[in-house]
């Protein structure tokens, strides 16, 4: 029994390093898009028509879409032992094959498109044709992160070191059906979690997304709901009533209507632009938002809290690198840092982590709360909740401070609660 004990006490000892290398390790590409997304703020600021606009709307688009790239290169920059220029151009060289053969199939009509899974990134924000930048599942951080300990593993079996010139095509045929199953799960969840009424589908969203946090695949929940269809739909229908446009995605609605002036709490009005009068619909939405300011109050107040709490109970020696993580989580978006610990420290605090995650989601949503989110961050409190509110737009951020803090106070009881009665086996 004692050697099960300590065996047990390895794997929990590796996989809670594995997690505390793997959060820093993410720290420089959250940081790139937490950036662009200030520079997204300065752009659907300004007037739609400038050249500035347009200029940094673009800056912050791409910085979006290499994200995924820029996941897949640090990692294995951080995990793997050799880190030679010819490594990282190797991983990159796999990378690229990869993305071409399976880019070709989708454009051939081999596999559709949305097997492979239209649920990455995309934008549609700036002028009144929508900017599309679409990019699929296997390119999502969650596939790019599969990809990178693959090409690591094999690339320290392999003693050819041509050989990642078909790993590229390899890949494609292995991860093509786990793509093809996983966006047909992943897309099956989010319409059951959206089909829920009275807005408690955004408790189910922030609860789920939390529980799938450790495995990645909150990567690829979270643009299911802000980029396509599952996350609500604005139609836009002229004076004979036919439809001539259709925005998808809580995301992107938000954007388009923080862009053209429309008001978040109206699901259905008119839209003047161009000129023309049109009529506009909201549907499968209950708030505009309400797929993602929930994260805001907890990584923005309820985490810190949580540390102050516990510092005052075990003292600033034994918090502060508690204290440290939480503030990164604020200033940055990476929760993984944070939450993560909690795994570590019981699975129970962690189910409890995902409750009061799909608390806040639901609690704002009540409330009205309409903030656009980059990583969920402070910034973006600033940016896409006071900023808009300054210029008319009911987004009610100031429930963001109040929510964080109350359910931080919460967090922190029951954080303090497991942490001691947990203590003795992680030490």
């Amino acid at each position: 029994m004692k050697t099960l004990k300590n065996n047990d006490h390895n794997h929990l000892s590796r996989i809670h390093n594995f997690l505390v290398k793997l959060g820093p390790t993410l720290i420089l590409p959250i940081s790139l898009v937490a950036f662009s997304s200030i520079i997204l703020g300065i752009s659907i600021s300004l007037p739609l028509e400038s050249f500035v606009s347009s200029f940094l709307n673009d800056l912050s688009s791409i910085v979006f879409v290499i994200f995924p790239i820029l996941v897949y290169v640090s990692i294995i920059i951080h995990f793997h032992n050799d880190k030679n220029n010819n490594t990282i151009i190797n991983s990159l060289i796999t990378l690229f094959i990869f993305i071409a053969v399976q880019s070709i199939i989708v454009e051939t009509g081999i596999i559709p498109s949305f097997f492979i899974g239209n649920l990455g990134f995309y934008t549609s924000y700036g002028n009144e044709s929508i900017i599309h930048s679409m990019t699929p599942i296997s390119f999502s951080v969650f596939s790019m992160m599969i990809l990178s300990f693959i090409f690591i593993y094999l690339d320290k079996k392999i003693s050819n070191k041509n050989w990642f010139l078909i790993l590229g095509f390899l890949l494609v045929l292995i991860l093509t059906p786990i793509f093809m199953i996983i966006s047909i799960l992943i897309w099956g969840i989010g319409f059951l979690i959206s089909s829920i009424p009275f807005g408690f589908s955004a408790f189910l969203y922030g609860f789920v997304n939390r529980l799938l946090l450790p495995f990645g695949l909150h990567t690829v929940l979270m643009p299911t709901f802000l980029y396509t269809e599952i996350g609500g739909v604005l139609n836009i229908f002229n004076a004979s009533d036919e439809l001539v446009k259709t925005i998808a995605g809580d995301s992107n609605i938000w954007v388009f209507m923080y862009s053209k002036g429309m008001d978040f709490t109206q699901l259905n009005g008119e839209i003047i632009f161009e000129g023309n009068k049109y009529i506009y619909e909201v549907s499968n939405s209950y708030n505009i938002g309400q797929y993602q300011q929930g994260f805001l109050p907890i990584l923005s107040f309820g985490f810190p809290i949580t540390a102050i709490v516990f510092i005052l109970w075990k003292g600033w020696e034994n918090g502060k690198t508690f204290l440290f993580f939480t503030l990164i989580t604020a200033l940055s978006g990476i929760s993984e840092i944070t939450e993560f610990s909690f795994i570590f420290i019981s699975p129970t605090l962690y189910f409890f982590n995902a409750l009061i995650f799909g608390l806040s989601f639901w609690i704002l949503n009540i409330l009205n709360v309409s903030v656009w989110i980059s990583t969920g961050w402070i910034i973006d409190i600033v940016m896409f909740g006071i900023m808009p509110s300054l210029k008319g737009f009911e987004t009610n951020w100031y429930w963001i401070p109040i929510i964080g803090i109350l359910l931080g106070l919460i967090y922190s009881l029951v954080y303090c609660f497991v942490y001691s009665k947990n203590f003795k086996k992680i030490t």
